[in-house]
């Protein structure tokens, strides 16, 4: 693993490049998959710049860089702002609509969507209903992506 020291200096580096917006959906899924393999929680601040990032990113992000991204903040028992992870989630329908997610990256989007909504279920506008339902839509739509 790396040293305090470089994971510090990388930390400030990265939070530099998200206040200004200078990363992709792609990069922003890269950098949190990352720092879950490392187990690094980077710090409120940080996480902050992330998600306005993040959120800004939305349109551009592809099923897999959603189920990634969603999967490391899970892994690292995030707790992301419930608009920001509806949003997330809304994006994820709609690539499904567009076939852009693969029954892997469903797989662990579902996961992920679980993980994420057990910690802001009671935060969550529809509760536990609204998750069950977008559970289901996930799961009648996944079966379509290989026809």
């Amino acid at each position: 693993a790396p040293s305090s020291t470089f994971m510090d200096t990388f930390l400030a580096a990265s939070r530099s490049l998200l206040a200004v917006g200078s990363f992709s959906a792609h990069a922003l899924a890269l950098l949190m998959g990352g720092l879950a393999q490392l187990r690094v929680q980077p710090g409120e601040a940080w996480m902050q710049l992330y998600y306005t990032q993040l959120l800004d990113c939305l349109g551009e992000c592809r099923g897999v860089h959603l189920a990634r991204t969603l999967s490391s903040l899970a892994s690292l028992d995030c707790s992301p702002p419930t608009p920001l992870l509806h949003a997330c989630l809304a994006a994820a329908a709609l690539r499904m609509r567009h076939q852009d997610l693969d029954p892997g990256a469903a797989a662990e989007l579902a996961w992920a969507a679980q993980r994420l909504h057990a910690r802001s279920r009671s935060h969550a506008p529809g509760g536990v209903e609204a998750e069950q339902a977008w559970l289901q839509r996930l799961a009648q739509a996944a079966p379509q992506q290989g026809r």
